[in-house]
Formats: C-alpha cells, sequence, structure tokens
C-alpha cells in the first residue's frame, strides 16, 4: 500500500475477515522508517506497518491472529484500567459524599443524644424545681402548697411524700398555735377585765422578777402607767416590794404576807402585800412556766 493509504496488492482473507482500522497517525510514522503496531480493536487480530526500501513510497501492512482467549484478557485488562481510571477521577467528589454523610449521620446521632440527654435531665431536675418552688411557697406563708409524686422519681418522689408529710404536720401545729394564741388572748383580756375591777392592787412578775400585768389600782399606787410597768423589774420599780418578794423565795411558801412602808409622791403608805406563787399546772395567767402574784 502507498503511503497515502492506496492498496496497491493484498491478499485474500476472505469477506468474515475484518481488519483493524489503522489510526491515522500510523501511515506517517510508518511511512518516516518508524514500524508502527495497530492495535486488535474489536478483532483478535494484531497488524504492523513498515515502510519498503526496495518499492519507493510503499508500505507492509501485515496481520496475524492472536489467541482469543489472550486477546479478551488484554480487553479486561483494558476495561478494569479504564475503570480504575474513572474511579480515580471521581474520587475526590466520592470522598466529599462520604463525609457528607458521614457528617450528617453523626449530627442526627449528637441530636439525638441531646435530645435523650435533655429529656433525662429534665425527668431528673423537674421534681426537684417542684420542691424548690413549694419551698419558696412555704417561705413565703403558704401552707397548703403539695407537691405531686410520681412513683417514677425513685429518691426524689420519696423526698417528695416526706416534704409533704412535714408541712401537713407544720399546718395543723400552725393551726394549733394560732388556736392557742386565740386563747391565751381571750384568758389575758379576760384577767384584766377580772382585775380592773379589783379595789386591791395586783402586780404578776415571772421567774426574772419581771412585771408582766398589772391593774389599775396597781397603776395609782405605783403612780405610772401599764406601759411604764410591763417589762420592768420589780426591783427598778419598787426597791420595797421586791424585798418582800425575796422574803417570800427564802422561805419556799406558797403564800407570804408581809407589810411595808411605801414612799409615792411626797407621801408614805403602809402596805399589807401578799405574795402567791402559782405553778403552770395551776395557773390560770398567761406568763412564763411559773408566775407570782402580789396582791397589795
Amino acid at each position: 500500500m502507498r503511503d497515502d493509504g492506496s492498496v496497491i496488492v493484498e491478499a485474500d482473507l476472505g469477506e468474515e475477515a475484518i481488519l483493524p482500522d489503522i489510526p491515522d497517525d500510523a501511515l506517517e510514522k510508518a511511512a518516516t522508517g518508524t514500524p508502527t503496531l495497530i492495535p486488535p480493536g474489536e478483532t483478535n487480530l494484531v497488524g504492523a506497518i513498515i515502510a519498503l526500501e526496495a518499492i519507493p513510497n510503499s508500505l507492509l501492512y501485515t496481520v496475524r491472529a492472536v489467541d482469543p482467549n489472550v486477546m479478551g484478557a488484554m480487553r479486561m485488562i483494558e476495561d478494569n484500567f479504564s475503570e480504575y481510571s474513572t474511579m480515580e477521577e471521581g474520587r475526590f467528589s466520592i470522598q466529599v459524599a462520604f463525609a457528607v454523610l458521614y457528617l450528617g449521620f453523626a449530627l442526627i446521632v449528637l441530636l439525638a443524644a441531646i435530645w435523650t440527654g435533655i429529656a433525662v435531665a429534665d425527668r431528673i431536675v423537674l421534681p426537684i424545681r417542684l420542691l424548690i418552688g413549694a419551698a419558696d411557697q412555704v417561705a413565703s406563708g403558704d401552707m397548703k402548697v403539695v407537691v405531686p409524686v410520681r412513683t417514677i422519681d425513685g429518691d426524689v418522689g420519696r423526698l417528695s411524700s416526706t416534704f409533704n408529710k412535714m408541712i401537713a404536720e407544720i399546718h395543723a401545729q400552725q393551726r394549733e398555735i394560732l388556736l392557742a394564741k386565740d386563747e391565751v388572748d381571750n384568758r389575758r383580756r379576760f384577767i384584766e377585765a377580772v382585775l380592773s375591777g379589783v379595789t386591791a392592787a395586783v402586780i404578776g412578775v415571772d421567774d426574772s422578777r419581771t412585771v408582766t400585768i398589772v391593774n389599775i389600782s396597781a397603776e395609782q399606787l405605783l403612780a405610772a402607767s401599764s406601759d411604764e410597768l410591763i417589762g420592768r423589774r420589780l426591783a427598778d420599780i419598787s426597791p420595797e416590794i421586791d424585798m418582800v418578794m425575796t422574803a417570800a423565795m427564802r422561805r419556799r411558801r406558797q403564800n407570804f404576807r408581809r407589810q411595808i412602808n411605801l414612799f409615792r409622791l411626797g407621801k408614805e403608805r403602809t402596805l399589807s402585800v401578799q405574795v402567791t406563787r402559782e405553778d403552770s399546772a395551776t395557773r390560770r395567767i398567761p406568763m412564763s412556766s411559773r408566775s407570782t402574784i402580789l396582791r397589795i
């Protein structure tokens, strides 16, 4: 064949023989004297082109059949290499896709963990918050508060139950104290009303000899109002009466009587002082655990 591709002479290969295609640059390379190989393509024939020195501007194109198994192996290698090259080119995009998938999965796991942590923390902290709120209400004076108790709260639930019992007991005791206070106030007003009608001067003192109650006659006798007398020590108000109190204490008698001379407003008066001691089991006047009544 000539270097332009025209055929000079060819062998009869039969109608079914399909020769491999000659690349465009193969003829140019062969014309320069460089032997050129022709790949088999889809056939099992391997060709070669070489320039003929005896005939100018002529080329020799020969083909040879190769074992189909060998050609199949070569094509498989080429396909694998092509597939590997394609994968190598798309490796970065695949890595990015896997990284995005991994980050998405990690974000889902993180959000699930955060949500679970918040739910568990709220389950643990909620009863404690209820206890704190109930304690604040109790501190403000609300004794009717009740903390909800759930069996799933465990130890905190038992603590809430104990808190409810404690508040209920405190509320009951508070009611009893208020009732006792009202009773004491009523008794005090009754005693004051009774003492106001007594002509004799009456002075009540506790164990420390502090005046706790006086009637009108005692105010007139000591020339001072009840506000000036109640809460002061007997010795500061009248040392003479305090001396009778001391004598009664020494003799340890329930009732003791003695006369004294009392100077008030420039006048001297002779008085009979009676000391009566009253224990808490028999007393009716709201004083300390033991009170003493002085009748003058």
